[in-house]
């Protein structure tokens, strides 16, 4: 994660942190769930087709700000009264208010349940709530927006090493936490499944006796209480994106043999693949698809190998991850024959 002077390091759940999700035995412990969470392992078996499944609606109880960014609102630079900030204050639609006006950036705005809007000061990593049929304006503190495919942005907030991730209160102008706070939570968004948001969890897991690893998954379906998933592998993989699920299916990275994830060392010019795997949620499934080729990236002082794997139809306000540049694989949702784009030969 690269940070930038003077702002805090608050974790940004949709920058992919981990090259491998498969934990050891030191791990840390995973965050306490509900009595009666439903787990669900997958395990390596050979399927013969591939469902197309479409998902769900989206989980009702979820009131996550928009992921694309709200044109209905005219934000703009205001001097204010005497005693504002002196580099001026944010007015909305022609109603002044006290937020201080961002030094490099205008503030975004994205659109919530109930007619009102969740203000994003980017630069000091600053939340409002905007309630128009009240012109008013609530601090709702320090975070930042993590996209998730198809729902929406969860608020991620971090305090004294403890995240929680939160959408925005149906009925106040405040936070909801859905996880959290925990020191444990993985930071990581996976996917959306079943109309959820599906992260990634530090939890137990490992590689065992036997060789096979594991990977704990946390489903949001209600406050407080995350429904665990927990996939099995023969050997430690890790998942291909931000956005690796459609309907039951999670996809995968490993390496040609046996799974592993494992970067083939060499200049930053040389070339190198990726076993690309697709397993099932529920129906305890683990296939190969092909090869995703992958690229060293540019944009950083030593450079990174990385292999980007999203699905076809993929939304282009969700990143990809990090690091990730021009080279991608793109899985077809019928076929899931894995193409590739931008990737040098």
């Amino acid at each position: 994660m690269l940070l930038q002077a003077g702002r805090p390091a608050l974790p940004a759940l949709a920058v992919w942190l981990c090259c491998c999700v498969a934990r050891g035995p030191d791990a840390a412990p995973g965050p306490s769930t509900a009595t009666g969470s439903r787990q669900s392992s997958t395990a390596s078996s050979p399927a013969t087709s591939a469902p197309v499944l479409t998902d769900p609606a989206v989980n009702p109880s979820l009131c996550l700000p928009s992921l694309a960014k709200a044109s209905a609102l005219r934000m703009e630079k205001s001097t204010g009264p005497a005693g504002s900030p002196a580099g001026g204050t944010v007015r909305i639609d022609g109603i002044d208010t006290d937020a201080p006006w961002p030094e490099y950036q205008t503030p975004s705005a994205y659109a919530v349940c109930g007619g009102r809007y969740l203000i994003e000061d980017a630069y000091r990593d600053l939340l409002y709530l905007w309630e128009p049929s009240q012109h008013r304006l609530t601090r709702l503190g320090q975070g930042r927006l993590a996209p998730v495919p198809r729902l929406g942005r969860l608020v991620s907030t971090y305090q004294s090493e403890h995240l929680t991730l939160s959408d925005v209160d149906p009925a106040l102008p405040r936070l909801r936490a859905w996880l959290g706070p925990s020191r444990d939570i993985g930071a990581a968004v996976v996917g959306s499944y079943r109309g959820s948001p599906l992260i990634l969890s530090r939890g137990t897991g490992g590689t065992g006796a036997s060789g096979r690893s594991s990977i704990e998954l946390l489903e949001l379906r209600s406050p407080g209480a995350p429904e665990v998933h927990r996939v099995d592998t023969p050997a430690p993989m890790r998942i291909a994106s931000a956005d690796s699920v459609r309907g039951e299916r999670l996809l995968l990275v490993g390496n040609t043999s046996n799974g592993a994830t494992r970067w083939q060392s060499g200049a930053a010019s040389s070339t190198f693949t990726a076993e690309v795997w697709v397993a099932s949620m529920d129906r305890g499934q683990l296939r190969a698809i092909g090869q995703a080729q992958g690229a060293w990236s540019m944009g950083t002082a030593i450079p990174h190998p990385y292999v980007t794997v999203v699905w076809s139809d993929h939304d282009p306000s969700v990143p990809f991850g990090w690091p990730s540049e021009g080279c991608r694989n793109t899985v077809g949702l019928d076929d899931e024959r894995v193409q590739t784009q931008g990737c040098s030969p």
